[in-house]
């Protein structure tokens, strides 16, 4: 950075600004399991305004190398912009290409227990987004020019990002977010800038993803998924070496949440007590609770009876 670093207050912030671009529709296509030998697919995927696709592939992807294969072009005939993906998962490359077109044509020579393709096809504008992260992933590598941005604002701003954006932008939304964090790691901080409660969100979008997403022996874990994982690690530590752990937890979780997961270990105390013939303050009040449950009951019954006989009396 060849300027003064208060100047990159402004860029910083509007660096997240553009960050904040709106993404476009979402396209999936996929071939059916296990294919068919001889197989021949021929589809096109357009999003209309858009100024670039930005096509990301299942991390299933695989056919038989050479001989099955996805062409893809935003040519018709497939002169421009081409790109050939076949054979195991580590060949299909995300890519990115000018236009709201693209054009695809699958061909199998055989029958095969892959999983054959599966691909997203997402519009975006004027890519403003990357521009943004450029500028703001190198303004976060200057310690001299970190010093002088207002972190807090710089963290709610990310944060919206991040759950705004999906796919690759949001997982170097993530890695923004890391930076920031690794500013707050102590001795370099004097103080905690940052708020670590506004990371509920992105806590309930981790745990959507790591139940939707159960680890699997020879498949890989989607990159965001690994890019939260390392998120809350690290704010974990921090939490830890600020000595806000509780308050951390709590600021996570929802009251409701954390109501439930009170009331079943009460109940498994009181179960137990009871069981053994100890009393205490869960058999207690769990003896409370039922005795006001059977006498709602019995005041709604007698309610019932008094309108019964009202109107056998009408």
């Amino acid at each position: 950075m060849h300027c003064d670093p208060s100047h990159m207050v402004p860029i910083a912030m509007t660096s997240c600004q553009f960050m904040e671009e709106a993404v476009m529709s979402k396209v999936t296509r996929e071939s059916p399991r296990q294919y068919n030998d001889h197989a021949s697919i021929e589809d096109h995927v357009q999003i209309p305004g858009a100024a670039f696709l930005f096509v990301s592939f299942h991390d299933r992807c695989a056919t038989t190398e050479e001989g099955d294969q996805l062409v893809m072009s935003t040519s018709a005939d497939y002169s421009e912009n081409k790109h050939v993906f076949s054979g195991p998962k580590e060949n299909w490359i995300n890519f990115k290409v000018s236009g709201d077109s693209l054009y695809y044509k699958f061909t199998s020579e055989c029958m095969s227990d892959d999983c054959g393709y599966k691909f997203t096809v997402t519009g975006g504008l004027l890519d403003r987004f990357n521009t943004g992260y450029l500028i703001l992933n190198g303004v976060l590598s200057v310690p001299t020019v970190v010093r002088e941005l207002p972190l807090d604002a710089l963290w709610n701003s990310l944060l919206y990002v991040c759950c705004k954006q999906t796919g690759q932008q949001r997982l170097k939304a993530v890695q923004l977010l890391l930076k920031v964090m690794q500013t707050q790691l102590r001795p370099g901080a004097s103080e905690l800038s940052i708020d670590l409660g506004l990371l509920k969100p992105l806590w309930k979008l981790f745990n959507t993803m790591s139940r939707t997403n159960p680890p699997e022996r020879g498949t890989i874990v989607p990159s965001v998924l690994r890019a939260l994982t390392e998120l809350f690690l690290i704010a974990e530590s921090l939490a830890l070496e600020w000595g806000m752990t509780h308050e951390y937890m709590v600021m996570l979780h929802d009251e409701e949440d954390v109501q439930k997961v009170v009331f079943q270990g009460l109940k498994n105390v009181a179960a137990i007590s009871l069981a053994l013939g100890y009393k205490n303050k869960a058999t207690e009040g769990f003896e409370a609770l039922k005795l006001k449950k059977t006498s709602a009951g019995s005041d709604k019954l007698k309610g019932k009876e008094l309108s019964a006989h009202s109107s056998q009396a009408q």
